[in-house]
C-alpha cells in the first residue's frame, strides 16, 4: 500500500469511526505467489485504537505476511449490513426471474440493467409465513 492510499484509508476510517465503532474493511492481496485474495477484517473499536494502529502499521495478508494490500472498502457495520442485505435481495430477484422465465419457455441468459439491479422485495405471497395458533 502506498502512502497516498495509505492517507486516503485513514481519512475513511477517521470520517466512519466518528459514525460507528464497528467497522467492516475489504482488502486484497496481490502478492504474487499468493493464493488469498479477498479478506474481510471485522473491527470493533471500543477504545478508539484501530486508526492509531493503522497509522503505525502497514495492512499484512495474514496468510502470505506480503504487504501488497489493495483496500476495496471501508464502511461501518449498518452500511455493511445494509449492502448484504440489498446483495442477498439481487440474487433472489435474479432467481425468481430466471425460474419464471424458464417456466415460461424464454430464454433467460440476461438480464436488463433494471432487473439486474432491482433489490426490491417482492410481495409475500398470502399463507406464506403461517402464524402459530395459540
Amino acid at each position: 500500500m502506498n502512502q497516498e492510499d495509505k492517507r486516503q484509508l485513514l481519512s475513511t476510517a477517521i470520517a466512519k469511526r466518528k459514525h460507528d465503532y464497528q467497522l467492516v474493511l475489504e482488502i486484497y492481496c496481490s502478492q504474487s505467489g499468493c493464493s488469498v485474495r479477498e479478506i474481510t477484517i471485522h473491527v470493533k473499536d471500543h477504545d478508539k485504537t484501530f486508526v492509531p494502529h493503522l497509522r503505525k502499521r502497514s495492512l499484512v495478508c495474514p496468510v502470505c505476511g506480503g504487504t501488497n494490500i489493495i483496500v476495496h472498502g471501508l464502511e461501518t457495520a449498518l452500511e455493511a449490513e445494509r449492502q448484504d442485505d440489498a446483495s442477498a435481495r439481487h440474487s433472489v430477484n435474479r432467481q425468481m426471474l430466471t425460474r419464471d422465465r424458464m417456466a415460461q419457455g424464454e430464454d433467460c441468459a440476461f438480464l436488463t440493467a433494471a432487473e439486474f439491479g432491482d433489490d426490491r422485495l417482492p410481495p409475500t405471497p398470502p399463507g406464506w409465513f403461517p402464524r402459530p395458533r395459540s
